[in-house]
């Protein structure tokens, strides 16, 4: 159920979460860079969006939707699109908007927050593959798909090539470890986590990844 919260000025609204009719799960977020850091004190005079995809295991932050122009937020470039990344030092990137709200009203009158730009669906990025080179792809791309369309031998095995569920996120057999080093990509989420018990937080299902960035791919 939709609702929509007010508090002391900043209006929070859950947004729905696009469910890919190819596959049983939604990108999570898109990628963020260009900090922006405001001192300020509520009301910040923006309106924030919650991700709302709880239905993949996690949140996956809260972005403004909107941005008074007279504001402290708007007077320091904060625009629709950004993700609120930290509120008083504490990481709020894959945060839901009711944590954001309890971290912003525990001190209304002191409050430092900082925002993230998000970049767009095909942002060009590089995907580093050990043994293969680097391969173009872009921001929202699936990693699955892109490994595949660059002829990355990603079901090396004869059990991996007969057996593997073609990308439904059941078979655990399209494993990769993925490295970066910007923080845009999130925590592999608890399905992948149940199906990769014996690996590293590292290790993520390709199927379930969507590119954010740069990064280093290692396969298995």
């Amino acid at each position: 159920m939709h609702r929509q919260i007010i508090v002391l000025g900043l209006l929070l609204a859950p947004v729905a979460s696009f469910i890919a009719t190819s596959r049983p799960f939604a990108r999570p977020f898109v990628s963020l860079s260009a900090v922006i850091s405001v001192d300020t004190s509520l009301p910040l005079g923006i309106v924030l969006e919650d991700a709302d995809m709880e239905k993949n295991g996690r949140t996956n932050g809260v972005f403004v939707s909107e941005a008074g122009g007279d504001s402290d937020c708007g007077n320091a470039g904060v625009a629709p699109g950004y993700r609120v990344s930290s509120v008083n030092g504490v990481d709020t990137r894959f945060s839901d908007y009711d944590a954001v709200v309890e971290l912003l009203t525990s001190n209304p009158d002191s409050v430092k927050v900082e925002f993230e730009e998000k970049f767009a669906d095909g942002h060009p990025v590089t995907i580093n593959v050990d043994g293969h080179g680097p391969l173009s792809a872009a921001v929202g791309d699936n990693l699955r798909q892109v490994l595949l369309d660059n002829k990355v031998n990603l079901y090396s095995s004869l059990k991996a090539k007969m057996g593997n569920c073609g990308g439904g996120g059941q078979c655990g057999l399209c494993k990769v470890a993925i490295s970066e080093d910007d923080g845009v990509w999130p925590e592999r989420t608890d399905h992948e986590g149940q199906k990769l018990k014996k690996y590293g937080a590292d290790t993520r299902l390709a199927c379930f990844t969507f590119v954010e960035g740069d990064c280093t791919v290692k396969l298995p």
